[in-house]
Order: structure tokens, then sequence, then C-alpha cells
């Protein structure tokens, strides 16, 4: 059974960098993610992305 497994985790700046690291390491031990990040170019629009491993 994975640590986290029936967890769900939110995770901000989770698009790029150590955000996204994270996100993956949180997938791996079988948490649901949200990631909420910017999309890129410059939009103001906020980028929301859920996954389960």
């Amino acid at each position: 059974m994975a640590r986290l497994e029936d967890k769900t985790v939110l995770i901000p700046c989770g698009t790029t960098s150590i955000g996204f690291a994270a996100a993956l390491l949180f997938l791996e031990e079988g948490a649901r993610i949200a990631i909420r990040g910017r999309m890129s170019g410059g939009s103001k629009r906020p980028l929301v992305k859920s996954a389960r491993a």
C-alpha cells in the first residue's frame, strides 16, 4: 500500500520546476493531486490539472 493512498494534495505552482517534481513524487506515493499554476506565455488565466497514478 502506498503511503499517501486515499489522500489528496493541492500543489500551487505545480506546473514548473520544484512544484512539478513534487507532484510526480506525490503521484508515486499514491496520492490524488490537484495542480494549480499559470499558463506560459504571460497569460493570467489559471491552469488547473488533476491526476491519479
